[in-house]
């Protein structure tokens, strides 16, 4: 995703429609007495799942039995609950998406995931309050069906998918392609056909070439499949209540043909236990300096692999999933991952033809339980069948102990690791999220509308209506000032009466993207929002309505809106296509 910056000017008028007793307070500073905009979370709350050896939960423990520390140091709870599955009052929904990795992902085994966890639904369902979503990423993230409780419609939406192509089977015959020409001279290396020194150094230049070509191959894919990720799990910031992600897929490299390397170079230079000897002599016997002597083709071969070492280093996604892994749980996202069962044997056959290619699976399900285990999720990886992951996943969310962290000392954007841990209690796991990134609502509104603006998907319960009356060419530029009006209910967000004046503390934010997935930087408006008392009535009949001009280039813009009611701690986002270049 890449940014665009400088196209954006904005200027806002605020009035009614329909109505005049608000009025528009365009100072940046509220008057005495007036609702100030709390905007930082200074409370993170970490949930605590304990459950024995047997993967049951375990109840009534109290705040003496965990110790919490942050970034190393032992720090206090500022609030400590527990909440239990049968706890009448424990009606917080609980949101579960299933997302479909079909960028890295076999149809075939796309299917098989499909019919296996469809088989959790309706246990999963049984608890009222959870509400299931169902979203692939293909070309792109795309919600086949929004929240719902209704077991037909999410059924539907799985259903949609089977026998459908991905990207996944497109580019595996690519990725084998390469992996297969890596593999086969890695066997030939591995063979008792003893290589001399002219053909041994053919091999490894045959071979170090293909595996730059694979790292570049499989980071590509990588990058765009973590972007998406990421983006999708912003999409969920602003849901209250607890939310977990079922990341389906067949594996995603956290560090491209990482794990092969060391074992190449272990090969070459007799660092393996069964590496043996890869060259010799014509008339028989080891050739100066063959791997396990320390001779000159030692350093050779070690100084080669050495450099491709350094150079896919550059590949290496772990920041990148750490940086994932922070977001969903600032975001209170659980992340569950889920490698579907090997598919036909002719297919896992092929798939796991050599060494190497077993080791290149290992390394996709690094990420995988990188993911999972950094948000206090699991993850199955191992081959079997996926049925009861979702039960489990929802167990985790429906009895757990809720610690309340102060973050007031941290700065915007500060990360911090947590650590906690369980006494008292033999044999007993937590989990619970390992990390958090302190964003204030700035932040997180404008996440939330370039991850919409990204993903397409519309999160409106306010109401919001945008609407473009004019599009102006900019003189001696390629950029059009596109004239928009936004606006919504005035009922649709919560007032607070001050001294007789009724006020909200909303924000709303705009973002636009291009077929390029280039993003302009976000723009906030304020929404001084203010209502006397005796005009309240008519208010609440009326709309809020707001002008906003954009500097865009020509073509087809997504735009995202942002809505973030302060008082009533809750947001909105609206999606919608524009075409730019018509001027009206």
């Amino acid at each position: 995703m890449r940014y665009r910056t400088g196209l954006v000017s904005s200027s806002v008028v605020a009035l009614l429609v329909a109505a005049a007793p608000v009025t528009a307070q365009q100072e940046t500073e509220a008057p005495a007495g007036a609702i100030q905009e709390t905007v930082d979370v200074e409370v993170v709350n970490v949930d605590v799942q304990v459950v024995d050896r047997q993967g049951m939960p375990v109840s009534g423990l109290d705040l003496s039995n965990f110790q919490v520390f942050e970034n190393g140091e032992r720090v206090e709870p500022v609030n400590f609950y527990e909440v239990v599955r049968e706890d009448p009052d424990a009606n917080a929904p609980i949101w579960l998406v299933l997302y479909f990795d079909q960028h890295n992902m076999l149809s075939a085994n796309r299917d098989r995931a499909l019919a296996e966890l469809e088989v959790d639904l309706p246990a999963v369902l049984e608890d009222r309050r959870v509400r299931v979503m169902v979203a692939a990423h293909d070309q792109k993230p795309e919600v086949i069906q929004d929240f719902t409780r209704n077991f037909g419609a999410i059924r539907g939406a799985l259903a949609s998918l089977k026998g459908q192509e991905t990207v996944g089977d497109a580019r595996d015959g690519l990725r084998q392609s390469a992996q297969l020409s890596v593999t086969d001279i890695f066997q030939r290396m591995r063979s008792r056909d003893r290589l001399d020194r002219q053909n041994a150094g053919l091999a490894i230049d045959a071979l170090l070439g293909e595996m730059r070509t694979y790292a570049r191959e499989v980071h590509a894919d990588s990058l765009e499949t973590f972007d998406a990720l990421g983006n999708f799990v912003r999409t969920l910031a602003w849901l209250e209540g607890r939310k977990a992600l079922v990341f389906v897929s067949d594996g995603v490299a956290e560090r491209p043909v990482g794990t092969l390397m060391e074992h190449i170079q272990d090969l070459l230079t007799g660092g393996a236990s069964d590496a043996g000897a890869l060259v010799e002599r014509a008339g028989g016997g080891q050739a100066p300096g063959t791997p396990g002597t320390g001779g000159l083709f030692d350093r050779d071969a070690s100084m080669e692999v050495g450099r491709l070492q350094q150079e896919v280093e550059q590949y290496r996604a772990t920041a990148t999933i750490q940086a994932i892994v922070a977001e969903a749980n600032t975001y209170g996202v659980t992340l569950v991952a889920a490698k579907p069962p090997p598919g036909d044997a002719a297919t896992s056959a092929r798939r796991s033809r050599g060494r190497g290619s077993l080791i290149e699976i290992a390394d996709r399900r690094e990420a995988l339980h990188s993911l999972a285990d950094g948000t206090g999720g699991v993850a199955r990886t191992g081959g079997g069948r996926l049925t009861g992951l979702l039960t489990r996943a929802v167990g985790g969310m429906q009895s757990y102990y809720s610690l309340g962290l102060s973050s007031a000392d941290k700065f915007e954007g500060e990360f911090t690791s947590i650590e906690v841990r369980v006494r008292g209690v033999r044999g007993a796991t937590a989990n619970y999220r390992q990390s958090y990134v302190k964003k204030g609502v700035r932040s997180r509104i404008s996440e939330r509308a370039l991850a919409a603006a990204f993903v397409g998907q519309s999160d409106n319960q306010h109401r919001m209506e945008v609407s473009v009356d004019a599009m102006m060419p900019v003189e001696g530029e390629d950029l059009f000032d596109v004239q928009m009006w936004i606006e919504f209910p005035i009922n649709s967000v919560e007032l607070v009466e001050v001294d007789g004046i009724h006020r909200s503390a909303t924000r709303l934010v705009v973002v636009a993207m291009d077929d390029e997935d280039e993003l302009t930087a976000a723009q906030h408006l304020e929404v001084p929002l203010q209502v006397p008392g005796e005009a309240l009535a008519e208010a609440l009949e009326s709309h809020y309505r707001a002008g906003l001009r954009i500097r865009l280039p020509p073509g087809r813009q997504r735009i995202a809106l942002g809505l973030w009611d302060q008082v009533a701690r809750s947001g909105s986002v609206l999606t919608d296509a524009l075409t730019v270049g018509t001027p009206q």
